[in-house]
C-alpha cells in the first residue's frame, strides 16, 4: 500500500488544501497555511454528555471554524469530491495517532438514505486505502429524519434515535471498528451508530471526525 501511494503521488502530487500548493504526502497544508488553521491537540477526546456513552472514544482533526468549516461544507454540500483524498488524509493521521494501541478490523462510515450524499462513505472508503484497511458499510439508515445541524441539542437527541440499523448479513462480534463522520457536535450521531454496533457486538468503536465545533 505504501508503493501504491508513492505511485499516487507522482502522478498526483498532494496539494495543500487552500492555496494549492504541491506539498510532501504527510501534509495536508503548505506551512504558509497550517498557521490560518486551528488543530486540535493530538489525543484530545471528545465526550458525550447527554447520556450514556456508547463509543469507546471519538477524536477529531480541527475546530469547526474557518477555513476548515468552509472546506469541509463545500465537500459535503457542493460535492467538491476532488478534496476526497487530502481530508482522507486528515482522517488517516487521527487515526494512526490515537488508535495504534487497536487492531482495527472495519473502516465503516455514518450512512445516509439519499444516495447522492456520499460524502462519509467516500472518506471511510479512501481513509481504508491509505491505513490499507477493510473498508465497509454496516450500518443503514431506514428513515429521513430532520437535518441534524438544524437542531437544538434536545432536538438532536431525539431526532437521532432508532434511524440506524445494522445492514443485513453483518458480523460485527468482537471487531474493532472506526467510526468516520465529518463533523461532531453533539455527538448524538455517533452514539446512535455506535450503539446499534455495540448491540451487535462489537468489541470498539471509535470515531473519527474532520472538524468539531467545540470541546468543552
Amino acid at each position: 500500500m505504501a508503493f501504491l501511494n508513492k505511485i499516487i503521488d507522482a502522478f498526483f502530487p498532494p496539494r495543500c488544501l487552500l492555496c494549492k500548493r504541491i506539498i510532501k504526502s504527510n501534509k495536508i497544508f503548505c506551512d504558509h497555511c497550517s498557521a490560518r488553521v486551528k488543530q486540535i491537540v493530538n489525543k484530545e477526546q471528545i465526550n458525550f454528555k447527554y447520556g450514556k456513552q456508547y463509543f469507546d472514544k471519538c477524536v477529531a482533526g480541527f475546530y469547526y471554524q474557518k477555513p476548515m468549516s468552509d472546506i469541509v461544507c463545500n465537500f459535503k454540500f457542493k460535492k467538491t469530491w476532488n478534496k476526497t483524498r487530502a481530508l482522507a488524509r486528515i482522517l488517516e493521521k487521527i487515526v494512526t495517532v490515537n488508535y495504534e494501541g487497536y487492531a482495527i478490523d472495519i473502516i465503516t462510515f455514518v450512512p445516509e438514505t439519499d444516495k447522492s450524499k456520499k460524502h462519509a462513505l467516500l472518506l471511510a472508503r479512501e481513509t481504508a486505502r491509505q491505513l490499507n484497511r477493510q473498508s465497509r458499510p454496516l450500518l443503514k439508515k431506514i428513515c429521513n429524519n430532520k437535518t441534524q445541524h438544524s437542531l437544538g441539542r434536545l432536538e438532536r437527541l431525539n431526532n437521532i434515535k432508532n434511524v440506524y440499523v445494522l445492514k443485513e448479513d453483518i458480523d460485527v462480534h468482537g471487531k474493532n471498528i472506526i467510526l468516520i463522520d465529518d463533523i461532531v457536535t453533539t455527538g448524538s450521531t455517533l452514539n446512535e451508530c455506535a450503539r446499534m454496533l455495540k448491540l451487535a457486538g462489537a468489541n470498539a468503536v471509535l470515531c473519527a471526525a474532520i472538524c468539531t465545533t467545540k470541546i468543552d
